[in-house]
């Protein structure tokens, strides 16, 4: 609720934001569309979403990195490296 205290107006009250907090459809039924406490709670609600939009696009591009690094094994018409055999056991 770090950034729902910030973002809000001081005159919110903790009651309010743990409300906002639990479920953010109160914002769209319960608040005008210029409220001050709505713009906040929706500027917080982005704030924290992009911390983890950001994070979890690093996380995810990790692999493709670390793939890039792996040695190409080119194994020709064989099936595995191991056995040395071909598809059809020659």
């Amino acid at each position: 609720m770090g950034y729902m205290r910030e973002e809000c107006p001081p005159a919110t009250s903790k009651k309010t934001l743990k409300e906002i907090y639990g479920s953010i459809q109160i914002l769209r039924s319960g608040y005008d569309w210029n409220d001050p406490t709505r713009k906040g709670a929706i500027e917080a609600y982005k704030r924290t979403n992009g911390i983890i939009f950001i994070t979890a696009t690093v996380l995810a591009a990790l692999p493709v990195l670390f793939s890039l690094c792996m040695p190409s094994y080119y194994l020709g018409k064989q099936q595995n490296a191991v056995t040395h055999t071909a598809l059809d056991d020659q």
